[in-house]
């Protein structure tokens, strides 16, 4: 409870409220000694804290690392994404924790299309031009984020996840296996060693479909 709140005031909290920071301590302490190749899996309500107990562990994690970690929070609408930076704020993370819409992160075209062609479009044409040693060569700044993201970025968040398509994470995939390819030791991993922490209740809100999907 003290990593959420002052004794005093956890001792003067409800009971409800309470059994709620106990558990969020108790989801915090395992996420912050996790490993990057662990899998965890959180189960909560509505209202919970769900996504302020992840931000609070990326946020602990982010004072305690010896190098500097970038992690980015995504999520679907801009009142979402106003409301987490919100949050953010309150934790004293801002510096290290940028928040974004997804929309917005990856600046996806009517033209553009997932699966592994799409990635490969979507890396030839945003990405690359970022590592590219041509002289006179000026990359598109407006992929500055996503690509810092897919070639060393440590965590993902992303929130609401079941407003996304599952080709969406397809296409992340790819891009980090086209952004990260030289580092062998990752090869392996999902999204080539990127984690990625997804949030969200698949019951609660349905995929979001355009056009004839």
């Amino acid at each position: 409870p003290s990593a959420w709140c002052d004794a005093d005031v956890f001792d003067m909290l409800p009971a409800m409220e309470r059994a709620t920071a106990e558990r969020q301590h108790r989801a915090l302490d395992l996420a912050v000694r996790s490993t990057s190749t662990d899998s965890l899996r959180f189960e909560a309500g509505p209202g919970c804290g769900k996504t302020f107990a992840v931000l609070r562990a990326l946020s602990q994690c982010t004072f305690e690392s010896p190098t500097p970690l970038l992690v980015v929070a995504t999520c679907t609408t801009l009142g979402m994404a106003k409301d987490m930076r919100t949050s953010v704020r309150q934790l004293g993370a801002a510096p290290r924790i940028k928040v974004f819409t997804v929309a917005r992160l990856f600046m996806l075209r009517d033209t553009d299309t997932y699966g592994r062609q799409g990635a490969i479009r979507y890396y030839s044409q945003c990405i690359a031009p970022f590592g590219s040693a041509e002289p006179g060569g000026c990359p598109p700044m407006q992929y500055a984020d996503v690509y810092n993201l897919v070639t060393h970025g440590s965590t993902l968040v992303v929130d609401e996840a079941s407003q996304l398509e599952w080709q969406f994470f397809e296409f992340l995939d790819e891009l980090c296996r086209f952004a990260r390819r030289k580092d062998l030791r990752r090869e392996m991993l999902p999204f080539c060693g990127l984690r990625v922490l997804v949030l969200g209740n698949l019951s609660q809100l349905p995929t979001m479909r355009t056009g004839a999907d």
